[in-house]
């Protein structure tokens, strides 16, 4: 960190430099959550302060459902490919508010971050996601001057307290794979929510709980209920119990591009002839 910001032993004192953790991590090949760890002990230990949008990352939430969102994808074709590699980057988007990295999103889709942005807030304005954008730039501030690394030094509670941190994750990991429980569930508990069995964990799969199956199952099911005329995609999902109305309707997303079924409205689906 000392090397990238180029600054002298001894220099820096009170001076703020924005950074790209990110890029950081990439150019040390370290991983992200290693080098945030890091430069939270040196925070903790009086020697940095950290910027509020490193402790406070974007978040977003699809605000609608996801037949609604499957009829805007329908209907603004240009939007489905972000739509769909938000969904994929990140698990349980239309639960709840999910911790997200433009900058990581601009990676996977070739853009430039300011871009992923400005899509996020528009999708925001339309209202199809909540976005709420980290804070403010990333930056530290150097609150000592700039020390040789072999001579800094940690408090001992300071230290005593991240080995029982990190102690109780590796506890906590240890009970989530080995204890008699579904997965998930146990994962929502540790976050203060209460669930019922998810259905396709390897706990549940093994008590016969298995409810959310095979991609080529879905599909099945999907085919057998849509007579020759057609069906409502309202009436679909109302049928296609017990899979899920996400699963149910990314499969119909999915079969619609590669033709086996096809829609003039967004409304009504039958098997293309």
């Amino acid at each position: 960190i000392i090397n990238h910001f180029q600054l002298a032993i001894g220099a820096g004192l009170g001076t703020l430099h924005r950074f790209d953790l990110l890029a950081i991590a990439k150019a040390k090949q370290w991983e992200p959550s290693f080098l945030y760890e890091c430069l939270k002990m040196l925070e903790l230990a009086g020697y940095i302060q950290l910027s509020q949008g490193v402790h406070m990352p974007s978040r977003l939430h699809i605000s609608t459902n996801s037949k609604d969102l499957y009829n805007f994808q329908i209907k603004y074709p240009q939007w489905d490919s972000f739509i769909q590699l938000l969904t994929r980057l990140y698990g349980g988007l239309f639960d709840t508010f999910v911790r997200i990295n433009e900058g990581m999103i601009a990676s996977h889709i070739k853009w430039p971050t300011q871009e992923v942005v400005k899509k996020l807030n528009q999708l925001n304005s339309m209202g199809i996601v909540s976005y709420e954008p980290k804070s403010s730039d990333d930056h530290i501030t150097f609150l000592t001057g700039i020390q040789d690394s072999s001579r800094l030094t940690f408090p001992n509670d300071l230290l005593e307290d991240r080995e029982k941190r990190v102690r109780g994750k590796w506890e906590a990991m240890k009970g989530f794979l080995n204890g008699d429980e579904c997965r998930e569930k146990m994962l929502l508990r540790y976050f203060g929510e209460e669930s019922e069995p998810c259905g396709h964990c390897d706990w549940c799969r093994r008590n016969n709980l298995d409810v959310v199956q095979s991609e080529s199952a879905v599909r099945a099911h999907i085919l057998n209920l849509v007579p020759s005329q057609g069906i409502q995609v309202l009436d679909l999902i109302s049928q296609s119990l017990p899979y899920s109305e996400a699963d149910v309707m990314t499969q119909v997303r999915m079969m619609l591009e590669e033709d086996i079924l096809t829609s003039e409205d967004g409304e009504w689906i039958r098997i293309r002839d």
